[in-house]
Order: structure tokens, then C-alpha cells, then sequence
């Protein structure tokens, strides 16, 4: 799995939407892109790009401590009742770098509901 760098900007730097709006930027940011996967693999995604990354946990503290860091992930589920997990593994790796996890998800198609 290939990750790229997909956005940099400094405080007061100019950044663009996907429209093509320009936006100042209130504080500074440095975005890493994964590729989008169907079936989506959270747990395996989440392993593979901190593979690609320093395992130098002191210095995971020292950037958490001053800046705020997150694992951002879309979800786009198929059905209305579909889940996901991570193991004990994965959360343990977000939380000892000292990053939040914040998920976008959207549910599926409401038809598996209306079967019963």
C-alpha cells in the first residue's frame, strides 16, 4: 500500500479545497493519503502505514505534546448494519503516539432494515 503526502500548510498558508475554494490556513498541517480500499481493511491500513513510520515512541510523545496529531478515516458502509473492529494491537499503536482516532461514517442502504 502506497501513502503520499497529500496536503502541507503552514499557519496563515493558503490551502485548496477539492472545489478549488482558497483557504487560510489557522494553523499549520501535513496530511499523509492512503489509497481507498473496498472492502475497506481499518485494522490492516492502520498497521501498514504506521509500518511506514518511526516506531521512535519518545518522539511520537514529543510531537503529541505539542501539536495535536489524528488517524482520520472515512467509512463508507454497504449495508445498514455492517460493523468494523480494531485489535487491542492497533488501538494500542494510535494511543501510545498519542493520536486521536476520529471516524466519518456513513451508513448503508436503509432497505436491510425494511426486510423484517
Amino acid at each position: 500500500m502506497q501513502f503520499s503526502r497529500s496536503r502541507v500548510c503552514e499557519k496563515g498558508g493558503i490551502w485548496h479545497t477539492p472545489s478549488g475554494k482558497e483557504i487560510v490556513a489557522r494553523h499549520g498541517f501535513w496530511n499523509l493519503s492512503a489509497p481507498v480500499a473496498s472492502p475497506g481493511d481499518l485494522d490492516g491500513e492502520v498497521r501498514a502505514l504506521f509500518s511506514t513510520l518511526s516506531d521512535d515512541l519518545d518522539a511520537w510523545r514529543t510531537l503529541s505534546a505539542r501539536y495535536h496529531g489524528n488517524l482520520f478515516a472515512g467509512l463508507f458502509l454497504s449495508g445498514f448494519n455492517e460493523g468494523l473492529g480494531l485489535s487491542p494491537a492497533t488501538t494500542s499503536a494510535i494511543g501510545s503516539r498519542g493520536l486521536a482516532l476520529e471516524l466519518d461514517i456513513y451508513g448503508g442502504d436503509d432497505t436491510d432494515r425494511d426486510a423484517d
